[in-house]
């Protein structure tokens, strides 16, 4: 399985919508694999994967909350923000 075209920034600021806590980049790729069965074993694929989420992350900016720790950013939803920066899904 894999994430439809133009659907991946949905599916990220969903896996963050639906935790408890915040996340990294790095934890949002795992969900998202296991979620979507994308293999990444080898580690340039998941880097790969970090890399588009880290992107995608920061184009959302503004519907995100984000902490530095130590080398981590940390990643949270802001409730209905998140809502208002997503067109509908098309049919």
């Amino acid at each position: 399985m894999h994430i439809r075209r133009g659907q991946f920034s949905r599916a990220v600021l969903d896996t963050l919508r639906r935790a408890s806590d915040a996340m990294t980049a790095r934890d949002i790729a795992m969900q998202i694999a296991s979620d979507y069965r994308i293999e990444v074993t080898a580690t340039a694929a998941m880097n790969r994967l970090v890399a588009k989420i880290r992107q995608t992350l920061t184009s959302h900016r503004g519907a995100l909350a984000s902490e530095k720790r130590g080398d981590a950013v940390l990643w949270l939803a802001e409730d209905d923000s998140i809502s208002a920066s997503l067109r509908p899904l098309e049919g």
